[in-house]
């Protein structure tokens, strides 16, 4: 019955489990959009993006190498190495 399963999901801890990894997610979307914003809103990483459009449709740029460099701008002194993997 469903009121077997809720005691199950709630005695076995399945039930925490669960609305925490949901808390999780939610979370991270919003930190996800937060920093696109807060990028986007960045002049000089507009600024390098649109200047490096063309380095990267030919092939002289990637857009990994034009990420890092944005990265770097918005948390100078920050150790990004942890991205290369």
């Amino acid at each position: 019955t469903v009121a077997r399963h809720q005691e199950w999901l709630t005695a076995s801890g399945e039930l925490e489990r669960r609305r925490r990894a949901r808390a999780r997610d939610r979370v991270e979307d919003v930190l996800d959009r937060q920093l696109r914003a807060l990028a986007w809103r960045d002049p000089a990483i507009r600024e390098l993006v649109e200047g490096s459009l063309e380095a990267v449709s030919t092939g002289d740029d990637t857009p990994y190498a034009v990420a890092r460099r944005a990265l770097e701008s918005l948390m100078p002194g920050r150790d990004l190495s942890e991205l290369d993997e």
